[in-house]
């Protein structure tokens, strides 16, 4: 089997899988080591709800390659302006959305269908045309600090409140927190020594943290 494969040269690799009586597989997880390594840095996960959608045999199907089924025919060609219109390969072209690709100052993608204006990334349309185009990596301006690695900064510079909520706690306080929880708890777990000092640090520090809840209350 191709995971216990991965699992002999890779220690780190981890999967688990789930059958029915009749030994039909009903579902399967698996990370590699770069996966579970980034886990600990991001202290985040994507995670693919998938449960409304089947494929042929009513199993819940996750398509992350749809810009790759989508179509596309170039409708007009000025100079450095270049229109496409893409849509699924099923669909009658009358519903295909309309993508400017321009190259008149800098590279701009543009699609009628405004996914990115409205949502912040990037719809399967523009992404097929990039791939026309072999862009391969999403262009500067459209790449928002929230998706770089700088974003898990933000608490470091501090978070600027109004006198409103200055004493409440935000998720991305929260968030940050736990974040930096994790990372030490990672860093920690390097030898039994740091893990047991870190422990028993914890240990008192959560005691400590009982005992003011106790006198708030």
């Amino acid at each position: 089997m191709h995971f216990m494969k991965q699992m002999r040269l890779d220690p780190n690799f981890y999967f688990a899988s789930e059958y029915d009586s009749d030994g039909t597989l009903r579902s399967m997880f698996w990370a590699d080591a770069r996966s579970r390594e980034e886990y600990f840095v991001f202290s985040d996960v994507i995670l693919f709800d998938v449960t409304h959608k089947t494929n042929k045999f009513m199993m819940p199907f996750a398509d992350l390659h749809e810009s790759v089924s989508c179509w596309y025919e170039m409708v007009s060609n000025n100079d450095a302006t270049t229109k496409y219109i893409v849509g699924l390969c099923d669909e009658e072209k009358r519903k295909w959305w309309t993508v400017v690709y321009d190259e008149l100052k800098g590279v701009t993608l543009k699609c009628e269908c405004a996914k990115f204006e409205t949502e912040r990334y990037f719809c399967k349309h523009i992404l097929r045309i990039m791939q026309e185009r072999h862009l391969i990596v999403i262009l500067e301006q459209y790449m928002l600090k929230r998706w770089t690695i700088g974003a898990r900064y933000i608490m470091d510079s501090g978070v600027s409140t109004s006198k409103e909520n200055e004493n409440t706690v935000t998720p991305i306080m929260e968030w940050s927190l736990t974040a930096l929880a994790t990372k030490a708890a990672h860093k920690a777990s390097n030898s039994t020594a740091t893990y047991n000092e870190y422990r028993s640090w914890l240990n008192g520090f959560m005691g400590m943290f009982d005992e003011l809840c106790l006198m708030d209350n």
